[in-house]
């Protein structure tokens, strides 16, 4: 899951990741919340997410999905 509240990087790193790994799938969020949120009904197996984001940063995020 890629985590970020910049549009033009979340949809460049959901083009280039599948090219660069075998990843089907990627899902992203723009928020913290939305994020948490996707949890509860996306397996996610890696969440890729910025520090500096409005509301709940990327630590914060990182805390309460590793709590979930």
């Amino acid at each position: 899951m890629l985590v970020d509240d910049n549009d033009a990087f979340l949809s460049a790193m959901a083009l280039l990741l599948p090219r660069l790994f075998d990843i089907e799938i990627v899902a992203s969020a723009q928020s913290g919340a939305e994020a948490l949120d996707m949890l509860h009904s996306v397996e996610v197996n890696l969440v890729i997410a910025d520090y500096k984001m409005p509301g709940l940063n990327g630590l914060t995020l990182a805390r309460r999905a590793r709590e979930s």
